[in-house]
């Protein structure tokens, strides 16, 4: 069985260390947690535009994670990331390690869990990805909005056709309840505000929309 948490590098990982992490985190100015990561690039760009930065990408698959975390290892004269690391582990394992770390919190274009999670939230739930975050670390949420225009797409995921995180009030009242600030909402269309490959792909064409959740943790 794997370690509820593993730090991966390549292909290989290891379980992690709450003392490594803790003291890695000290050694910079802010710590950004990206759940939900995929293939990490995202948090690699994020890294080299803000080396005074620690970016931590978790999922909960290490093989999608591999290539990254094989770069953000890497020396600094072959393109090294070192503020950028990898773990392995699931949303719905949080916070664990992360309790009370991070002041910015990102999960660009989830799917499965913890699409569900974000979009028709569980109280009990979101309070386990607001236990990462310190007390008004910034928390920011990008979704294919185009998912929830498409009802056949929805019964295969197990959603309600009835499901609308732009226009639900009880999105709202829910991250309230868990200990956030009231969302903001913001539909667009187009690229995202951020290199990713997995979001650009899904958001790919005119007719796409992309919903901007932004909120902030008010207590831990």
């Amino acid at each position: 069985m794997p370690a509820d948490f593993e730090t991966v590098v390549g292909k290989k990982s290891s379980s992690l260390d709450e003392d490594w992490l803790r003291q890695r985190a000290e050694d910079y100015s802010g710590v950004a947690l990206d759940i939900g990561t995929g293939d990490g690039r995202f948090v690699i760009a994020a890294a080299r535009e803000e080396p005074d930065w620690l970016w931590i990408g978790l999922d909960p698959v290490k093989e999608n994670m591999a290539k990254s975390a094989r770069t953000a290892q890497s020396s600094i004269k072959r393109g090294g990331v070192p503020n950028a690391i990898f773990i392995r582990g699931t949303a719905e394992m949080l916070p664990g390690p992360f309790a009370g770390l991070a002041d910015r919190i990102t999960i660009n274009y989830p799917w499965g869990s913890l699409l569900k999670i974000v979009s028709i939230p569980q109280k009990t739930l979101l309070e386990r990805i607001k236990g990462c975050g310190k007390q008004g670390a910034r928390v920011d949420i990008y979704l294919n909005y185009s998912t929830f225009t498409d009802p056949e797409y929805l019964d295969r995921l197990g959603f309600s056709e009835s499901t609308d995180p732009a226009t639900d009030p009880s999105l709202l009242e829910t991250y309230v309840e868990a200990g956030f600030a009231r969302p903001e909402r913001t539909l667009f269309s187009g690229d995202p505000p951020f290199k990713s490959q997995w979001g650009r792909q899904l958001v790919r064409g005119a007719d796409r929309q992309s919903l901007h959740l932004s909120t902030r943790i008010l207590a831990n």
